[in-house]
């Protein structure tokens, strides 16, 4: 259980870093929405705070953080590829 808490939290962390950075550097066209959005609003996000590379590094800290939570799990394979998903999603 406590494996799976810290995998929920590292893959909830990446796809909201990821999230950000999108919204800084996504393509508009394949992300469906403006890009943008956060920074006219003036939200608090983490590219603002921690600069985009430092972002970009921390949402992949954060899925390797929860690939090696689960790693040794059985049949952990769909939530591995998830995982990697999130930050594989196209800028």
């Amino acid at each position: 259980l406590e494996k799976l808490k810290t995998y929920g939290y590292n893959i909830g962390m990446a796809f909201q870093i990821w999230d950000d950075v999108l919204d800084e550097i996504g393509d508009e066209k394949k992300l469906g929405k403006k890009v943008g959005k956060d920074r006219e609003k003036n939200k608090l996000t983490y590219v603002l705070v921690y600069g985009l590379d430092e972002s970009i590094k921390m949402a992949q800290k954060h899925v390797e953080e929860a690939i090696k939570a689960v790693k040794d799990l059985n049949n952990s394979e769909n939530l591995i590829n998830l995982a990697k998903f999130i930050v594989s999603r196209e800028v």
